[in-house]
């Protein structure tokens, strides 16, 4: 009876683990035109979903020494903010390298706007010493 009882734990737990697999990115998978680092590939995947509700299109992505580098256009100019918050997750959840400099270039309908945030700050907000407000202060 035992041994039934551990094979239909076994089963169960397979949908979820094929479920949690069905939900990551493969390794290399390809953005869409954006020049992408390969170190950065991840941090793309997750920043291009999150763009979608601004139409936006990640322009590149690049990371040399700590030093990020971001671009893109968005059709519907929201709140810079929000872009800027989500880039800040998406880096979270797919670069594993110390962050130096967060270099930021958005535009919308032809008004370009630049940010550049510290490593230190990111690395605040990234363990959450400081919030949304504290992270984006400054930027308009």
């Amino acid at each position: 009876m035992i041994f039934i009882f551990s094979v239909v734990q076994i089963g169960c737990a397979k949908p979820e683990t094929a479920n949690l697999a069905a939900n990551q990115p493969a390794a290399n998978s390809e953005t869409s035109t954006a020049k992408v680092a390969a170190s950065m590939k991840m941090v793309a995947y997750y920043l291009e979903k999150k763009l979608e509700p601004y139409e936006g299109k990640l322009i590149s992505l690049q990371a040399s020494e700590g030093n990020i580098n971001a671009e893109w256009e968005s059709k519907k100019c929201g709140s810079l903010k929000s872009e800027v918050i989500d880039l800040a997750i998406s880096i979270n959840r797919g670069y594993n390298e110390p962050v130096k400099t967060i270099n930021i270039r958005r535009t919308c309908d032809s008004n370009t706007k630049t940010v550049s945030i510290s490593g230190e700050k990111f690395s605040l907000y990234k363990t959450g010493k400081i919030g949304d407000p504290q992270f984006t202060e400054g930027i308009e």
